[in-house]
Order: C-alpha cells, then structure tokens, then sequence
C-alpha cells in the first residue's frame, strides 16, 4: 500500500519541487511538505460540499484524494455532481463503478495544476504549465472572466475559491485530455 502511494503522490511531488526550484518568488524546503492539519485545504473545501459527493468518490476510488490534502499551491479545476452526471450520459455508463481506474486517475489528474492558477492570471490559449497528468487544458477568456470556456466546451461556473493549499474552480463538466 505504501508503494501504491508513493506512486501516486511521486509525480505530483516531483512535478511541485520542480516547479518550486524554478520559480523566483521562493524557496521551498521539501521537508516542509505534508498534510494540511488546518483542515481547510482543497479536499477539506470538497468534503464539505455536497456538490462534489462524485468527484471526492472518484478522488478516494482512485487513492488521490490525499495529495489534494498536501501543503502547497495546487489549482483543481473541479466538476460538480451535475458535471459528472453529463460526462456519464455522454459516455454512456452508469457511474463511477463503470469506469476503468487507471483512466478516472488520469482524468481526475487532468484537472489539477500543481501550482496555483488564480482567474487573473487565466489567458486565451493555455496555462503557462501542463496539468498534473501531463497535457494542457485549453482556455477562452474572450468574453471575460465570468464567462471562462475550457477546451471549447465546459464553464467555470465559480472562480477562485480558496483553500490552505491553493485554488478550485467549480466546472460544469468533466474535462478530457
């Protein structure tokens, strides 16, 4: 089991000091990384809200719910109950149950940044980083903030919701890569 974990967690830490030791605006000190004892980190914020019951299923289906209770400045791009329900209809399956692991872990992936991405620094094209799993989401901001499209066809229905660990944007569908 801790095998299983250290796989799961292994790119998103690797990918984070990365993008740490890159970065100008600090130093970061990959002793000081852990779970987030405040509580109030993006898992906690998801916990806490019966709009996200499918998602924090899939997040514990999939093992990767811990990594969204880690200290740092992550970005999750999070779809609702509702958003699900549509990406299920499209599919053509029933839940959650139906689908493989592997494949909802790279899904569920695709729609964390593993660092902090506020509206305001949201621009036509893409983020300036991959997501975790690796591929760029692509964004349109042409009709302004409150009216964000990604990968031409989900809206960011709230933005900037923060947590101890970094930002969620509710979405109103699944994301594919």
């Amino acid at each position: 089991t801790i095998m299983k974990l250290m796989n799961i967690y292994k790119p998103l830490l690797i990918g984070w000091i990365a993008l740490s030791l890159f970065s100008c605006k600090r130093e970061v000190d990959p002793a000081n990384l852990k779970l987030d004892a405040a509580n109030n980190s993006i898992l906690a914020y998801l916990k806490s809200n019966p709009s996200y019951s499918i998602l924090v299923r899939a997040l514990d289906t999939t093992q990767l719910s811990p990594i969204l209770n880690l200290y740092g400045t992550m970005t999750l791009f999070a779809p609702t109950d509702a958003a699900f329900k549509k990406y299920f209809d499209r599919k053509k399956i029933n839940g959650l149950s139906q689908m493989n692991l592997d494949t909802l872990a790279r899904l569920l992936k695709y729609h964390v940044y593993a660092q902090q991405f506020a509206s305001s620094a949201f621009q036509s094209g893409s983020l300036p980083a991959p997501t975790v799993e690796g591929s760029y989401i692509r964004m349109d901001i042409s009709k302004g903030l409150k009216n964000v499209t990604l990968n031409n066809t989900t809206k960011v229905d709230t933005l900037n919701i923060p947590a101890t660990n970094g930002i969620i944007h509710s979405i109103d569908d699944v994301l594919e890569p």
